[in-house]
């Protein structure tokens, strides 16, 4: 039998994740018949599935195949804790394929319509045949990096280095507070990673987060991106007020 370790290393890659994942429900088979190390370390590993589904992936086959590994786990979890926390992944995983649904508008005649944004104009009703290249030539310019981004299927931008080093961190005082994406607790006294939103992370998770997408993982809340940033450094220059000289006086 493969390296548990092997597995989870392979949850890093995209290439891999979808193979270690069913790897990983394999040792599901007779799960009452193992030793408790075994078992604890198995629900381990359903924790780390999920902080890299959080962390580093939107693709919904990425999301459906973690879902299933959820709903697995908590079909022969022996631990409350464990069923507890199980739970709360595939409510995550809910939350992501609710999010990752076309919108409902309602049309002039009292209608209403799904609204996908990618699907073409032509198929959508009340909305005329331009040509793409026309109807979105105001919006073609995208910088290289932003090129590669998409690439990646990874959705939003990273958020910009400034925003990233500028996040607050504070000291947890009560208990019960967890990070928001790997879900396992924040202690007292320890440090933490709090968004302009106001949840928090533990630093590694949040960080790890932000180098992809420029939105909190909950609430979206969006940080500016990199090239915002730059945009708005070069918007502020340009206001300023031109120096004075002496040269030609």
């Amino acid at each position: 039998m493969e390296d548990l370790d092997q597995m989870v290393k392979g949850l890093n890659r995209r290439k891999t994740f979808l193979e270690s994942v069913a790897k990983i429900s394999a040792l599901f088979q007779g799960f009452s018949h193992h030793p408790s190390d075994r078992k604890a370390a198995l629900m381990d590993v359903l924790k780390r599935v999920s902080k890299v589904l959080n962390a580093r992936y939107t693709d919904e086959d990425y999301w459906h195949a973690g879902l299933e590994l959820f709903t697995l786990g908590l079909s022969v979890s022996e631990d409350p804790k464990d069923t507890e926390l199980l739970q709360s992944y595939i409510d995550r995983c809910n939350e992501h394929f609710d999010d990752a649904k076309p919108h409902v508008q309602s049309t002039s005649n009292g209608t209403t319509t799904t609204f996908n944004p990618f699907e073409p104009s032509s198929n959508r009703p009340g909305v005329e045949n331009v040509p793409f290249d026309a109807a979105y030539a105001p919006v073609m310019f995208v910088t290289e990096s932003m090129l590669d981004q998409l690439s990646c299927g990874d959705g939003p931008p990273p958020a910009s280095r400034e925003a990233r080093s500028s996040l607050g961190v504070v000291t947890i005082t009560e208990e019960g507070a967890t990070c928001c994406v790997c879900q396992e607790s924040l202690p007292v006294k320890s440090k933490a990673q709090k968004m302009p939103c106001g949840h928090l992370f533990h630093w590694e998770c949040l960080i790890e987060w932000l180098e992809r997408h420029n939105s909190c993982p909950i609430c979206r809340h969006r940080l500016p991106s990199e090239k915002q940033y730059l945009d708005d450094e070069a918007d502020a220059i340009q206001r300023r007020p031109a120096e004075k000289t002496n040269l030609y006086s």
